[in-house]
């Protein structure tokens, strides 16, 4: 369950593995709308510490289907931390560097081509350029440091939705 809900958060913010699994329910604002990123779990030693950058202490405002999905998550064991550690874990948040391996497995079983954990991410920001959302925003969501890195990142996509700054003006 801990990679669905995982899944769930990362397609529909863009938010890196480390900041999903080091979240809190404090930093979760159901009734508004919103999470905040306040930190991320460090590959060195998977300690949480602070966001990659700057830029990565953010709000990322969420849409009503990942507020309802959060709503009906189940606060386990009575944690703090949105996704506790197993039993088994040394942290009181689970570590989460073996979801790519878990991700590209539910892939397979489920007949599509494997993908890791950051393809949700890009995914995400993919779907807000085709869609028209300004690329500060799709930055803002990322929590990237600059708008240079998310259009040199995404530059891939520009051919593809090329077509609506014809269409835009066509009716000039």
């Amino acid at each position: 369950q801990w990679v669905k809900d995982g899944i769930m958060i990362a397609f529909r913010t863009g938010m890196r593995p480390g900041e999903i699994y080091a979240l809190k329910w404090s930093d979760i604002s159901l009734s508004v709308g919103y999470i905040s990123v306040q930190r991320a779990i460090s590959r060195a030693g998977s300690a949480t510490k602070e966001t990659k950058t700057p830029n990565g202490t953010r709000r990322i405002d969420i849409d009503q289907k990942l507020t309802s999905y959060l709503r009906d998550m189940p606060s386990r064991n009575n944690s703090i931390y949105v996704f506790p550690a197993p039993p088994e874990g040394h942290h009181e948040y689970r570590v989460p560097w073996n979801i790519s391996k878990k991700l590209k497995e539910m892939c397979v079983r489920a007949g599509i081509p494997p993908r890791n954990f950051y393809s949700l991410r890009h995914s995400h920001a993919t779907i807000l350029f085709e869609l028209g959302v300004h690329p500060k925003i799709v930055q803002e969501r990322l929590g990237h440091s600059s708008i240079l890195i998310t259009s040199e990142t995404y530059s891939h996509i520009t051919p593809t939705i090329q077509q609506q700054a014809v269409d835009a003006l066509k009716n000039i």
